[in-house]
């Protein structure tokens, strides 16, 4: 192959972006360094004690947790909120609140992070996977519908990398069974369904301020909701069982320490200043990014809801169809984008079912099988297969990519273009390949 003549970058042409096409994460600026500097000033690390030596001034000035409490709450528009260690403390205290019985049954979607369904294990309860809707790739509000059993006590709703799912629908199923629903947000910070923001929607609301998210303080998370029987229990199990009126020593909940410190609330407290904006931005590329994308067979952003008053992009998800790119298939298809310097990857391709943590040897090694074996309801999960979640046909982009400007989304559609026009190199390069493990496995023998 000679590569002087090649034109894609996989084939040793040039690439379209030279330079870096994710921006640096997280952003920092003066803001996190003050808050930081107020709490250690104020003496008050801790969340839950203000500190003997910090002053009334001080103290107030100290108290990152309350003023991030406040602002967050106030921006998503609900009643309650608590700040926990991370996103899966978060999904394991409101499993936990809603006391459910051992081998009760909590369905989830068959493609998410593992958190979705381990959450629903240390209860002691048994998860059931359901498929995807083939457009917007989160829970089918159908096959919900259709796992539901005389056991079923809730839905976690995962709006995946900020997608959001049919909560209509889901609410509505809810209502009708007597169900609880536990919004999974994670990465959904700024998403709202018909103009309430994910996590208010449903019984609870749980985000991630992992590192890797929207917003960040490098680990923690959030609890939230409007339901003051709920966040009483929930606030009790994240405080050692405590009650907000009772004594240190009292605990009438088993629970444990799962608070966030006054550092993280300082961080996030400065990441919430600015995170509007970024949402803003990331929504006006991924619009600008859908005009460009019209001219480009084969390639389209997930489908919208009109519902959907407004969305984060955790990762921009685009479905992808290989007969437009002459069968290419969609892991080679990503290979060949990325080497132009827009780092893609491949979307959802196995399901949390397959996980070794859920096959029968695996929840006999974990001492799980009990659950099920006790409780009459034996599923063997290495055996379930969910067409949609299954199927592979699409891309992501990080969000970290969307935070740039108008001629950013050119460039990634130009590379997406040029791959198109270019598709044979990938097969040759392909080819090529092959013929180099033939030849290194002859020599080997």
């Amino acid at each position: 192959m000679n590569q002087s003549r090649k034109k894609l970058a996989i084939a040793g042409g040039e690439r379209v972006r030279r330079g870096s096409f994710a921006k640096s994460w997280p952003v920092i600026d003066e803001r996190e360094k003050q808050y930081l500097m107020d709490v250690l000033e104020a003496g008050h690390l801790s969340s839950y004690v203000l500190s003997a030596k910090a002053s009334p001034d001080t103290g107030s000035k100290g108290d990152k947790l309350t003023a991030f409490h406040e602002k967050f709450n106030e921006y998503l528009g609900v009643k309650h909120g608590i700040t926990v260690i991370n996103g899966t403390a978060a999904l394991d205290i409101a499993c936990r609140a809603l006391l459910m019985d051992p081998g009760d049954e909590v369905i989830t979607p068959a493609h998410s992070f593992i958190a979705s369904s381990t959450c629903i294990l240390f209860c002691n309860t048994i998860p059931v996977f359901v498929d995807l809707d083939p457009e917007t790739l989160c829970i089918s509000p159908d096959r919900i519908e259709e796992a539901i059993t005389p056991r079923t006590r809730a839905i976690i709703a995962v709006h995946l990398d900020g997608y959001m799912c049919d909560m209509d629908r889901i609410m509505d199923i809810a209502e009708k069974h007597d169900l609880y629903v536990i919004e999974d947000c994670a990465r959904a910070h700024a998403s709202e369904w018909r103009g309430k923001k994910a996590g208010t929607i449903g019984h609870f609301g749980c985000f991630s301020f992992q590192s890797s998210k929207v917003m960040t303080c490098g680990e923690g998370g959030y609890l939230c909701t409007n339901d003051d029987h709920l966040f009483s229990r929930a606030w009790s199990i994240r405080n050692a069982g405590r009650q907000m009126a009772g004594g240190f020593y009292e605990h009438f909940l088993l629970g444990g320490n799962e608070r966030m410190s006054q550092l993280d609330a300082a961080v996030l407290l400065a990441q919430l200043e600015r995170f509007p904006e970024q949402a803003r931005k990331r929504e006006e590329n991924i619009t600008y990014l859908e005009e460009l994308l019209e001219d480009i067979p084969g390639v389209r952003h997930v489908r919208r809801d009109p519902r959907v008053t407004a969305q984060t992009y955790f990762f921009a998800v685009f479905h992808y169809d290989a007969s437009k790119f002459a069968g290419l298939p969609i892991g080679q298809f990503c290979d060949a984008v990325s080497a132009e310097g827009f780092p893609i990857r491949r979307g959802q391709n196995s399901g949390l079912y397959k996980n070794p943590m859920l096959s029968n040897q695996g929840l006999k090694d974990n001492k799980l099988d009990f659950i099920f074996r006790d409780h009459g309801r034996i599923i063997e999960y290495e055996k379930l297969s969910f067409p949609v979640t299954e199927s592979g046909q699409s891309f992501r982009l990080n969000h970290r990519c969307l935070l740039g400007d108008k001629e950013d989304m050119e460039q990634f559609a130009a590379a997406l273009r040029k791959v198109q026009e270019n598709v044979g190199e990938v097969f040759e390069v392909i080819q090529e390949r092959k013929k180099r493990m033939n030849s290194l496995d002859t020599e080997s023998r």
